[in-house]
């Protein structure tokens, strides 16, 4: 039912309105006996600067947050503009422990961090929230690598880089 333009909330109403707003795009990631595991995020945001400290979403039904969850710890790649081959891998439904195999990667100790990253952090589990369909879960960044290169975000069901982005908000 709509009152004065606002409906009801659903969660394909939820998803359709904020499709068009500009997200950046990151792959979470930890360590496993089997290999390294990740997925793609939109969700994530630095909650702390002193002590640093990131929070990053995950659906309750991951695989990879089910690996987190027992790790411990976590690795967030901020995707560069260059990033977007790796944030269709680890979107996909690929056996989870072969998406590594199809992107470039280091390790720091055995956790994984993306290369094409505007930044990469590596994390303690500090929290683990369940809210919703999701887990939010906060990290103690323990080690951080900043890149030079421009972020990717998405942004209306496809990759769009930062500056793009900066040029329309101009204009």
């Amino acid at each position: 039912m709509q009152v004065g333009g606002f409906e009801a909330p659903t969660a394909s109403l939820l998803s359709a309105a904020f499709r068009p707003v500009p997200r950046p795009v990151a792959v979470v990631a930890t360590a496993t006996p089997e290999g390294p595991v990740g997925a793609t995020v939109t969700a994530f945001v630095v909650s702390s600067l002193d002590p640093p400290m990131v929070a990053v979403s995950l659906e309750a039904r991951s695989g990879t947050l089910a690996a987190i969850r027992e790790r411990g710890e976590f690795t967030l790649s901020v995707l560069s503009s260059h990033g977007a081959v790796a944030a269709d891998v680890f979107a996909s439904r690929r056996p989870k422990h072969s998406r590594f195999a199809q992107v470039e990667y280091v390790l720091v100790g055995d956790l994984p961090l993306i290369r094409e990253a505007v930044c990469n952090v590596a994390c303690h589990c500090d929290g683990d929230y369940r809210i919703g369909d999701h887990h939010l879960l906060v990290g103690r960044v323990t080690l951080l690598r900043r890149g030079t290169h421009a972020a990717l975000l998405r942004s209306g069901g496809r990759y769009v880089q930062a500056h793009d982005s900066q040029k329309c908000a101009h204009h």
